[in-house]
């Protein structure tokens, strides 16, 4: 954006989490930037490159048929080549792109459309349900069907309503206060920053707890006086995606300087 005005997008590739256990030809892998690619051109790129994956990448393996892996092999450079020939012509070079914090977009914000603001919602690891101290799932459905709403999801599994008018926000932060849902603030930077995988019951691969039991380990970091700090705490609790902790610490998940993993390690003695 400048002045308001969209100039493009930054395009990436070869980026993924995912890894199979015992599999080590499979691996996490940070995406690697493509291009610069103004808002006409940014449906023939992504053509483009989707083009070059289909003729190019694994066709005999699935676990290795992802993007990821082609430009593990190809290398940047060379892959950059195969789109442009798909394209037909040069891709524009990279911009810097510095990422240097996590913005969560919590609280109230003003929309670009004049008259209409968004609210950002923090959702415990991204539990949408109702509880005895918080009714979550029956305060957002009330404020999303009086108002009309939209509802955006985001990576750090928060909510956004959007396209809300400003003669209604008096009106949604009643309703959310009536079910125990603050609008701004009433969480503390620890817990806001806090995540965790569905693990058990939830999830056939996991071998013990994680959603379940962060927030009792978030509480008690809480007493010990830790609310203020701002950590990443992650918790993830089966052995595949301890792979994740190195993509993440290396893409730079935290901003402020400290990184909480809290995992169990493989139960077949491997590190």
């Amino acid at each position: 954006m400048y002045e308001d005005r969209l100039e493009g997008f930054h395009v990436f590739v070869g980026g993924g989490l995912g890894a199979t256990h015992k599999k080590e030809e499979t691996f996490p892998r940070l995406a690697e930037p493509l291009s610069f690619v103004s808002p006409e051109d940014l449906y023939p790129v992504l053509e483009a490159i989707v083009v070059t994956q289909r003729d190019l990448g694994n066709r005999q393996e699935r676990r290795l048929s992802r993007m990821k892996y082609l430009l593990e092999k190809l290398g940047i450079d060379a892959f950059r080549l195969e789109v442009e020939a798909r394209l037909g012509k040069k891709l524009p070079i990279t911009r810097p792109f510095p990422i240097n914090h996590n913005d969560f977009h919590r609280g109230w914000h003003r929309q670009k459309e004049d008259g209409l603001y968004y609210l950002g919602l923090f959702i415990e690891n991204g539990r949408l349900r109702d509880q005895s101290d918080q009714r979550l799932r029956s305060g957002i459905r009330e404020a999303v069907a009086r108002h009309r709403l939209s509802v955006l999801l985001t990576p750090n599994q928060d909510l956004l309503l959007a396209n809300v008018p400003s003669s209604a926000i008096a009106d949604v932060e009643e309703i959310l206060e009536n079910h125990g849902i603050p609008a701004e603030g009433g969480t503390s930077p620890l817990r806001g920053a806090s995540m965790a995988c569905p693990a058990l019951p939830t999830c056939g691969l996991a071998i013990t707890e994680a959603e379940r039991s962060l927030p009792s380990i978030v509480s008690q970091l809480e007493v010990w006086g830790y609310g203020d700090e701002p950590w990443n705490s992650r918790a993830l609790w089966f052995p595949m995606k301890m792979r994740l902790t190195i993509v993440a610490v290396a893409a730079g998940a935290t901003f402020s300087g400290w990184d909480n993993w809290v995992s169990t390690p493989p139960t077949d003695g491997t590190s």
